[in-house]
């Protein structure tokens, strides 16, 4: 049975370039469940443009394959409980989905390779995401504030963490990241109360590193270094290890103030 689209009217568009496809570039209709036509005016949609979503009241969303990239603030501030990106998005955007706040699951395809910026940020009733190991680009802030999130995976293809990434996970209790991590930046971690433990191994070497904003420091080129940065987990009252390779860069404040927070060398 064919999937009923909604009126191409509840849509404004725009061709690309080449004028061989469509992006949406604002929802003017008033439904909570949309279901986006994968062809409009004879165009194939490619793109969900930049705030063509943002703060409407929608509850579900059907994106269709045709679509690969889903632009900044895109989904911003609606009622989305849950969505499923398909196969052949290979970015999402700065804020995509930020403020979402009733969306209790994302499906990321394997096709993406970068999350950008606060992408997922104030998503306070996400519980759980997998990363797919086609992403290589973590932006900053992508799910900062998620206070709900009580698991991630983190797959091998990233090489850092970038700054407040899971900043106010607040339900975050454990962490795995792969070797291919060599740098976990300022303030990752923060404020994530109720992460107890996590352990970091990796060989990747660095020849630079800073150790604070203000003090810019060259490494030998040829010692193996995993950075972890200033402040990268202040806040985590619970966290009582960390267990790092003894190459490891450990950066000022980066374990909360506690008597019993202990770093474990694992070699």
């Amino acid at each position: 049975m064919n999937e009923k689209y909604d009126d191409e009217r509840d849509f404004r568009i725009a061709p690309s370039q080449d004028g061989k496809s469509a992006v949406i570039t604002k929802y003017v209709g008033k439904k909570q469940t949309v279901i986006i036509p994968p062809v409009m005016h004879g165009l194939p949609v490619t793109g969900i443009g930049s705030s063509a979503f943002e703060e409407k009241e929608i509850i579900r969303i059907t994106i269709p394959d045709s679509v690969t990239s889903i632009g900044d603030e895109a989904f911003k501030g609606n009622l989305l409980i849950s969505v499923t990106i398909p196969e052949g998005v290979t970015s999402i955007g700065n804020s995509a989905f930020a403020g979402c706040e009733s969306l209790t699951s994302i499906t990321i395809p394997s096709s993406v390779t970068s999350i950008g910026d606060s992408a997922f940020a104030y998503c306070i009733s996400l519980t759980s995401v997998t990363i797919p190991s086609s992403v290589t680009s973590i932006g900053d802030s992508a799910f900062a504030g998620c206070e709900s999130l009580t698991s991630i995976t983190i797959p091998s293809s990233v090489t850092s963490i970038g700054k407040d990434v899971f900043a106010s996970c607040k339900s975050l209790t454990s962490i795995t990241i792969p070797s291919s991590v060599n740098s976990i930046s300022k303030d990752a971690f923060v404020e994530c109360t109720r992460l107890s433990s996590i352990t970091f191994i990796g060989e990747r070497a660095l020849k630079y590193y800073y150790s604070s904003y203000e003090n810019y420091e060259k490494h030998p080129a040829d010692l193996s270094v995993i950075s972890i940065f200033k402040d990268a987990f202040y806040g985590c009252h619970n966290l009582k290890t960390l267990t790092v390779s003894r190459r490891t860069f450990i950066g000022k404040n980066v374990l909360p103030y506690s008597d019993s927070a202990e770093i474990i060398y694992n070699d």
